[in-house]
């Protein structure tokens, strides 16, 4: 059985040509998600984002290539009378 192919980080750091030193984070963090089924990928990237805290979601949406999960707009209220 072939490993799935390794997904390329997207952030700007990764992108630029300097070193820095979350570069090997990064690999790693897209070498493991490649190795998981679809929702332990997504268990796991939960994980690190929370773990991240403020910006999380979406900076590991640009390392994974994951798009972030939908989170439905709270319902408007409706207007006239409650139902």
């Amino acid at each position: 059985m072939s490993l799935p192919s390794l997904h390329p980080c997207g952030c700007p750091k990764c992108h630029s040509r300097k070193p820095h030193p979350d570069r090997m984070l990064h690999r790693q963090i897209n070498l493991l998600a490649s190795r998981l089924d679809e929702q332990q990928r997504r268990w796991f990237i939960a994980f690190e984002a929370m773990r991240i805290g403020w910006g999380g979601t979406q900076r590991l949406a640009q390392i994974t290539g994951l798009t972030p999960p939908y989170h439905p707009a709270r319902p408007s209220r409706t207007r006239g009378r409650a139902c």
